[in-house]
């Protein structure tokens, strides 16, 4: 090698061949000389290894950033191999450049992180990492029922963040729960509601009155046009529906003019309900043998031409008949209880009218 220079350094131990002399003008005298030299140097020597930063302290679920220098003589490799000592979870890592990774589930308070030199395997160096379990980020559910006399709420409360949450509507005897609203908007519609919590919320829980059950009692009848009262509801002659009918026992009249009138109860419970009726035509009885007569005021003449008495209508208590007597109309009658009249024909000039008393 040429140099031109009065000194310089070899870096690297090993055999050189060096030719050292003086070269000057063409006419000089010239001498060149070359000489072996042998360098054999030193070992490098590892005196210890320092980790930075020397201490830290690490959330769960985060990193650190670790570095290592290897201090000795005559230039050692700076080299590291990295470990970690003293954790539990095996998801608690560091890379081959130092970073450091710690677990979320990590149950060691401390661990250390160590350097160890590649060239010296006995010199390594530690840092001490204090392992920190972060305060979670928390939300609050505040809850309301609507009215408050509805029903209740639970599950309200301040809680982590992430979690999931799951809120109760439990409605009031008689009430049920219409939905869950947040802002005006419908976020569910089950007694239950389940959410992941990531902020604050404010539920209502919006309950309403059970309508009360009803059913249908119906009617039917042999005859139409009868008229029916069922409890207090009655319905125009020929309709024997009732509709929305609630629990309960309930009075019923069935009646038509001409017929004898039904009475009964009938008692709903949890179904539709169908009554058979029957009615029954009233019957005016023959003239027996020896009938038990009754006067009518007054006497009725009609010379020597035949009388006919004739009832119209029936009479049954408390209603009002008019009779004719050769088709004339006469006096006004009104039967009294176990009373009615009977028709009658008479070719006698006097005649005497009578009711049958039963």
């Amino acid at each position: 090698m040429g140099y031109d220079q009065d000194n310089y350094q070899i870096s690297e131990t090993g055999r050189y061949a060096i030719m050292v002399g003086y070269s000057g003008t063409a006419d000089a005298y010239s001498s060149f000389e070359f000489v072996d030299i042998v360098i054999t140097g030193t070992t490098p020597t590892v005196n210890n290894v320092l980790v930075s930063p020397t201490s830290a302290s690490v959330n769960k679920g985060t990193g650190q950033q670790f570095a290592a220098t290897v201090q000795g003589t005559n230039s050692p490799g700076q080299e590291v191999s990295w470990t970690v000592e003293g954790k539990t979870s095996a998801a608690t890592t560091i890379s081959s450049s130092g970073y450091l990774s710690v677990a979320n589930d990590e149950n060691a308070t401390q661990v250390s992180v160590r350097a160890t030199s590649v060239v010296d395997p006995s010199k390594s160096g530690t840092a001490t990492v204090n392992v920190i379990t972060p305060t979670p980020t928390q939300y609050t559910i505040t809850l309301v029922a609507n009215p408050s006399n509805g029903g209740t709420v639970s599950g309200g409360g301040t809680f982590d963040a992430g979690t999931t949450r799951v809120v109760v509507a439990t409605p009031a005897d008689g009430w049920r729960l219409v939905n869950w609203t947040e802002n005006g908007n419908v976020v569910s519609t089950d007694a239950n509601y389940s959410f992941t919590l990531n902020g604050n919320r404010t539920l209502q829980a919006t309950f309403e009155v059970i309508p009360p059950q009803t059913w249908k009692v119906s009617f039917t009848v042999n005859v139409p046009d009868a008229q029916i009262l069922l409890g207090d509801r009655t319905q125009a002659a020929g309709n024997y529906t009732f509709e929305g009918v609630a629990a309960g026992t309930y009075a019923y009249t069935v009646s038509k003019d001409g017929y004898q009138t039904v009475d009964g109860t009938v008692e709903v419970v949890d179904r539709d309900i169908v009554i058979q009726i029957t009615l029954i035509e009233k019957q005016v009885d023959a003239l027996p043998k020896s009938p038990v007569f009754k006067d009518l005021l007054g006497e009725y003449s009609a010379g020597s031409a035949p009388v006919e008495l004739k009832i119209v209508g029936e009479g049954i208590d408390g209603l009002t008949f008019t009779y004719t007597v050769n088709g004339t109309p006469a006096t006004v009658f009104t039967p009294t209880t176990g009373e009615h009249l009977i028709e009658a024909i008479s070719d006698k000039v006097i005649i005497r009218t009578k009711v049958k008393v039963n």
